[in-house]
Formats: C-alpha cells, sequence, structure tokens
C-alpha cells in the first residue's frame, strides 16, 4: 500500500466483505496513519485503531494492547 498507493483505487479493498481490524501507529514511517484512514474509507466493514506515538511494530511495542484489541474485535463477531 504505501509503495503502491494506487491499490486503494483499483478495486481491491472493495472487494474485502470480512469484518477488518486495523490497528495503526501514528509515526509508523512505512504506512502513514493517512493510509489507515484511506483503508477504512474504502473497506465496507472496517474498525480502525490508532496507536498514539507507536511507529510500526505494534505487536513488539505494545503486545499487551495489540493482543487485546484482537481478542476484543474477534469477541465481537
Amino acid at each position: 500500500m504505501a509503495l503502491d498507493p494506487g491499490a486503494y483505487e483499483s478495486g481491491t479493498f472493495e472487494k474485502i466483505r470480512q469484518p477488518t481490524l486495523l490497528l495503526w501507529g501514528s509515526r509508523d514511517l512505512y504506512f502513514p496513519k493517512s493510509h489507515g484512514w484511506r483503508a477504512l474509507a474504502t473497506l465496507t466493514d472496517a474498525q480502525l485503531k490508532i496507536y498514539n506515538g507507536a511507529g510500526h511494530s505494534l505487536p513488539i511495542a505494545y503486545p499487551a494492547h495489540f493482543a487485546s484489541d484482537i481478542h476484543a474485535f474477534l469477541a465481537d463477531r
């Protein structure tokens, strides 16, 4: 996505119908948070949670919060 911004316009994201959880770092240098907002707007059924001050390695930097967010998302399904 960061390497191919056209992925959002290609129609690929619109084909995803599964509930999707987007976990994003506000300081991610590889995938800026603007990509998260764009993905959220393009996906049919998505939630976006931004970790303030976090970079790209959310599972390493915030393992408990990361796991908790995934668990909560799956529990709602």
